[in-house]
């Protein structure tokens, strides 16, 4: 099937199914388990903030890049400005994920964040979106 035949609110569908997909996963460790997997298995929380910053990335890029929406000025961009764009937009999620996970924890919602916790979070985000917009802009011939 040939996505970018699709109309433009398919394709914008399209990009955010992987981060929600993701998000709905986040979920199911914490609530759905017997036990919190994430206590279980505290390096789940770096793969899956690798992962989401690896979806965020592959969204962007089928919204900026994939589709050629008409009169986009990113498709015309050298690759590595577009690697730097992708990981602005990753950083700028990324960050807003931690604000979020922060304001869970002002509710009592989720236990207590750490700086190291949020670091860490922020570093496993924007590898998985440097490493994804590597992949995925060297992957193509321009």
């Amino acid at each position: 099937m040939n996505l970018a035949a699709l109309p433009k609110y398919k394709q914008f569908l399209a990009a955010l199914a992987m981060p929600v997909v993701l998000y709905g996963f986040g979920i199911a460790f914490s609530y759905a388990f017997p036990h919190d997997l994430y206590k279980v298995y505290p390096q789940l929380d770096n793969v899956m903030h690798f992962l989401g910053g690896a979806s965020i990335t592959y969204g962007a890029w089928l919204l900026l890049d994939r589709y050629h929406w008409s009169g986009s000025a990113f498709s015309s961009l050298p690759r590595w400005l577009k690697l730097v764009f992708i990981a602005c937009i990753v950083v700028t999620v990324a960050v807003l994920w931690e604000w979020y996970e922060y304001l869970l924890h002002v509710l009592a919602l989720l236990p207590i964040q750490t700086y190291l916790d949020t670091l860490t979070d922020l570093f496993f985000g924007m590898a998985g979106g440097i490493i994804a917009a590597t992949y995925l802009l060297g992957s193509r011939k321009e």
